[in-house]
């Protein structure tokens, strides 16, 4: 089971695997071997998953939600992870960032690149702390009213996946992974400043707020949280394949 079908893979599988079956989450489909592609996203849980469905475990610690991250003295902030891939200063905000900050003046949002959370109000940068484990990062998720992920991952979109099992609703654009979790009843989907407004609007109602997130943690433990029934799935598959 491979990522991607690269000249090493290939060279592995020709001087040591005869009549390989492969598995690839790469969805460019790479034409050596014609290999099965492995679907990652699933919408409704409720329904009976396709025979070719994986997923991943995709684990949080659940103690993350009893103290908030050391280096914040507040909670109930927008949680921000950043469009920006690297960083020198923190200042200026991206431009998506300035904008949430200039509409929500009120609202703390703390603004995740480059390991560092910078929390902002208003137009001023209040302080910067360090996100330096995968722990850090979990408080981050559990104490935020919402997760704004304005670069989700090519895959999966973990995080958002692991903000939904802490019951925080997801903000993401269009035409990504996570706009599936969003579409199961994670959260919300934009596709410009307006609309991005817009959701983050409807999610600081409480009560709108309230619904996505057990909707989308009922859908992020059924489907990513239960490490026995991705075996499962994991052993259909290839079983299925080698038949």
């Amino acid at each position: 089971m491979v990522d991607k079908v690269d000249p090493s893979v290939r060279a592995l599988i020709e001087g040591h695997v005869s009549d390989p079956i492969v598995f690839t989450v790469d969805s460019g489909r790479d034409p050596y071997l014609t290999p099965s592609t492995i679907p990652l996203n699933f919408v409704d849980c409720l329904a009976e998953m396709g025979a070719d469905f994986i997923g991943l475990h995709v684990p949080v610690n659940p103690l993350a939600e009893v103290h908030r991250h050391s280096g914040l003295g507040f909670s109930d902030y927008l949680l921000v992870l950043s469009d920006r891939s690297a960083a020198d200063e923190v200042v200026p905000p991206t431009p998506l960032v300035a904008w949430l900050t200039a509409r929500f003046p009120t609202a703390d949002i703390v603004v995740l690149e480059d390991a560092n959370a910078a929390a902002w109000r208003g137009r001023a940068l209040r302080g910067v702390v360090t996100v330096d484990s995968r722990t850090d990062l979990w408080r981050l998720l559990a104490h935020a009213q919402m997760v704004i992920d304005l670069a989700p991952g090519p895959l999966i979109a973990r995080e958002c996946i692991e903000s939904l099992r802490f019951a925080v609703p997801i903000v993401v654009p269009v035409n990504t992974p996570a706009a599936v979790h969003a579409g199961a009843g994670g959260g919300l989907t934009f596709s410009g400043i307006p609309s991005l407004i817009a959701c983050v609007e409807q999610l600081l109602d409480g009560s709108e707020r309230s619904l996505f997130a057990s909707n989308g943690k009922f859908y992020a433990d059924t489907t990513y949280g239960d490490a026995g029934r991705f075996v499962e799935r994991v052993a259909r598959v290839m079983y299925s394949n080698a038949v």
